[in-house]
């Protein structure tokens, strides 16, 4: 007895052996690129929070001015130094009055980078802020934070016991607050 039944030609086989295994691979590809590029963004992150580990700000209570009536704007001057290991963009600054109140951090219009080592004399318009506050003197100004591009890192000053420096003409170009 002679079997009819005809099995599937070499040509065929081989031709859906090669599709099959491209589009095994074609997967597996979509998948190692996705898994890759979360690694990537898993290690990113995590160096840029080792880099934050080794940023120490320090703002010097001596050298910090404020002058809440040069040419009608309220202008703050600290001298902040970064003695860390790694350099840092200060991004934000928020203010506080005497009873304790607050602004929400805002966005400084030109960002602050803090090399290694590195200090700075800045003077910041913050008189938007002030005016928030009801901030009209000296006085009335009790601390100044700085919010860095890494997250929970900050510097702050408090009003010294003798009072803020009075600030008699900005030393440098005055970063106005958005």
């Amino acid at each position: 007895m002679i079997n009819k039944r005809k099995g599937l030609s070499p040509l065929v086989a081989a031709v859906l052996l090669i599709a099959f295994t491209m589009t095994v691979a074609a997967l597996l590809t979509v998948w190692i690129k996705g898994f890759t590029d979360k690694q990537q963004t898993v290690a990113e992150e995590s160096e840029r929070k080792i880099e934050c580990s080794y940023v120490n700000l320090e703002i010097r209570p001596e050298f910090a001015s404020y002058n809440a009536s040069w040419n009608n704007n309220h202008i703050f001057e600290a001298y902040i130094v970064n003695n860390g290991l790694s350099e840092v963009d200060i991004e934000q600054i928020q203010i506080f009055n005497r009873y304790g109140d607050s602004t929400t951090p805002r966005p400084l219009e030109e960002i602050i980078n803090l090399k290694k080592d590195e200090s700075k004399y800045v003077d910041i318009n913050i008189t938007s802020l002030a005016q928030k506050l009801g901030i009209t003197n000296e006085n009335d100004l009790d601390k100044v934070v700085f919010y860095t591009s890494c997250s929970g890192i900050t510097a702050r000053i408090i009003k010294p016991y003798g009072g803020w420096n009075k600030l008699d003409t900005p030393i440098s170009t005055i970063i106005q607050v958005k």
